[in-house]
């Protein structure tokens, strides 16, 4: 996996709200990912893979990133739109938090996601939604 695990900002000058890949899935894997978040800082962690996901995980991830982050500032948050795979996932999630929590239409939070190299539309050009579908979740 890369060093950096694809880890950035929901939008240029953001400091509240990131992404990133997940870790490898093997404890050292687990390590890495925790410790490189926490060197960016990164104090809590939502993760948003479903059972299935999780269960490619030889260690419960749950666990490990409650005892490495804190209990409380670990929200597992699996996501159930099927038309979104786990790739798409984060995309979307980070520019719905954009609508949220800075007031940004969805045209912009997907333009400003967009603007950080990361494809929030990929749903759409995959197939997987229709762009109307995207702006209403």
């Amino acid at each position: 996996m890369d060093s950096n695990f694809h880890f950035g900002p929901a939008r240029s000058a953001e400091r509240a709200a990131y992404g990133a890949r997940t870790p490898d899935a093997s404890p050292t894997g687990i390590f890495e990912w925790a410790d490189f978040m926490r060197s960016q800082g990164v104090t809590r962690v939502c993760c948003l893979l479903d059972a299935g996901q999780l269960a490619g995980f030889p260690v419960n991830l749950e666990a490990e990133y409650k005892r490495l982050f804190r209990a409380t500032c670990v929200l597992m948050e699996p996501i159930a739109d099927h038309h979104l795979c786990s790739r798409q996932a984060l995309r979307h999630v980070l520019a719905a938090w954009l609508v949220a929590a800075r007031g940004l239409s969805p045209m912009e939070a997907i333009e400003a996601v967009e603007a950080t190299g990361r494809l929030p539309r990929e749903a759409v050009l995959a197939g997987n939604a229709t762009l109307d579908e995207l702006i209403e979740c």
